[in-house]
């Protein structure tokens, strides 16, 4: 998710970006970007000179991270994605700093196409949220929540791409079923997926009402959601994500 940001950021010319890590950063970008592109083995070098500070590292690796960081936090902006951290531990563990934000992207981001959605903590000013923003938006969409539980409750969108997966290996596997290419089906389900949600988008449709209006009466698709209601699927799979809330909840503790 580091690098997916960093190239992110790099797509704006006024972005210079400075790497901290044990070794050196392979990202795929231009020749141009390259020159605003360095790497440095210090975390504290880097937050030195840095105007915002990403901490783009496991879970289990952020403390000892943020500790080494703190003498060197005085107006930076930190911005966090990773995973179930609650602001809480994090100000603890920077001696007390709170121009901290907490994020949970999603994969999409890789691609430019993510939903990151974020919580400030007391110290993050308003022009803090600004930037916070744009750097966000910089690889997709984002929503500052006003409550910190809601974060937990966002791994819906980072748990996503896992579920849409699924949905489409299952498209893929009936349409081989029937006679389709493995290139065939895949391409099937990918304009399937991609072209349900640009109609939604587009039309400001509810989902269950067009989960309805599909169904016409003795129909197909009728026949399908009578099979899949039966098994409760759309309760499995709510009850689903909310073990993956119960997690995350879990994992910041």
């Amino acid at each position: 998710m580091g690098g997916a940001i960093a190239k992110a950021l790099l797509l704006e010319a006024k972005n210079s970006i400075t790497v901290g890590a044990p070794r050196a950063p392979h990202l795929s970008v231009s020749a141009s970007q390259k020159k605003r592109l360095s790497w440095l083995t210090d975390n504290r070098e880097v937050a030195r000179k840095a105007e915002v500070v990403i901490i783009a590292v496991k879970p289990n690796l952020a403390e000892e991270v943020l500790r080494e960081l703190a003498p060197e936090l005085k107006k930076q902006l930190v911005i966090s994605v990773a995973a179930g951290l609650t602001l809480a531990s994090m100000v603890k563990w920077s001696g007390g700093y709170k121009r901290i934000v907490r994020t949970i992207p999603n994969l999409p981001a890789q691609v430019l196409e993510g939903l990151t959605v974020w919580k400030a903590a007391a110290g993050v000013t308003q022009a803090d949220k600004k930037k916070t923003a744009a750097v966000l938006a910089s690889f997709g969409g984002e929503i500052e929540v006003k409550r910190e539980r809601m974060i937990d409750w966002a791994v819906v969108s980072g748990s996503s791409p896992a579920f849409v997966a699924a949905f489409m290996e299952s498209l893929a596997r009936v349409a081989v079923k029937g006679g389709f290419s493995q290139k065939q089906a895949r391409q099937l389900a990918l304009q399937s997926v991609f072209g349900a949600t640009c109609y939604i988008a587009k039309t400001g449709v509810d989902f269950g009402e067009l989960k309805k209006a599909v169904q016409t009466k003795g129909g197909a698709t009728e026949a399908a959601f009578k099979v899949l209601n039966d098994k409760k699927w759309q309760q499995a799979l709510e009850s689903g994500l909310i073990a993956a809330k119960n997690r995350c909840q879990q994992m910041g503790k």
